[in-house]
């Protein structure tokens, strides 16, 4: 039972995570369809969730569905656990990879930000800006940033694990962000409209 599935930045892996007694990963070659690692989360952890790889490839990075919300490391051509960490009670809704091997979750308090392979962790720090539910992440490439979406429909934007600003986007929750070609794609589960915009500004 496949639950959550990421492609490398070079598209020649895909990694699959499952769910079961001891979750399942595989890496595969996307071109040959052959599995070239596999690795398998502990008991309890129910599901593998949230995979992204590094921005080389070399790395894969995930969350599970423990009580504990573990969070982890592995290298793709082996699949070797390199590092691990918790996120503690709060369900992990997603996650992101950025440069320099960092990982970031969106959790329902907040923000926690990874540094692999180790996985050292900092929990977000919201600067006197509102704390809040969010529902899913993405990173910026040009701007070294990550963009969180909230509960509420705000986009928070993070340098390293300060939140500098936010804005008001949509109403109700955002559902997805995605940072493509230096424009921000955000969808809105109430407005029921994707949003295009750069440097702050709505385009369309």
């Amino acid at each position: 039972n496949v639950l959550t599935l990421g492609v490398d930045p070079n598209r020649k892996r895909v990694v699959t995570g499952s769910l079961g007694a001891k979750p399942l990963i595989l890496v595969w070659d996307s071109d040959t369809m052959e599995i070239i690692a596999r690795a398998n989360l502990g008991r309890n952890t129910r599901a593998v969730s949230s995979l992204r790889f590094s921005r080389d490839g070399k790395l894969f990075f995930c969350t599970d569905k423990h009580n504990d919300s573990n969070v982890y490391c592995f290298e793709t051509e082996t699949g070797q656990l390199m590092g691990t960490n918790k996120c503690g009670a709060d369900p992990v809704f997603d996650g992101e990879a950025g440069d320099n091997n960092t990982y970031a979750v969106a959790t329902k308090r907040g923000m926690w930000f990874f540094e692999g392979p180790s996985m050292d962790k900092k929990k977000g720090i919201f600067n006197g800006n509102e704390m809040a539910a969010m529902i899913t992440v993405t990173y910026d490439y040009d701007a070294k940033a990550f963009y969180s979406g909230t509960s509420q429909g705000q986009i928070y934007t993070w340098q390293g694990n300060s939140c500098l600003k936010t804005q008001k986007l949509h109403e109700g929750a955002v559902m997805g962000l995605s940072y493509v070609s230096g424009k921000l794609l955000s969808s809105g589960s109430k407005d029921c409209l994707i949003k295009i915009s750069k440097d702050g500004q709505v385009l369309k």
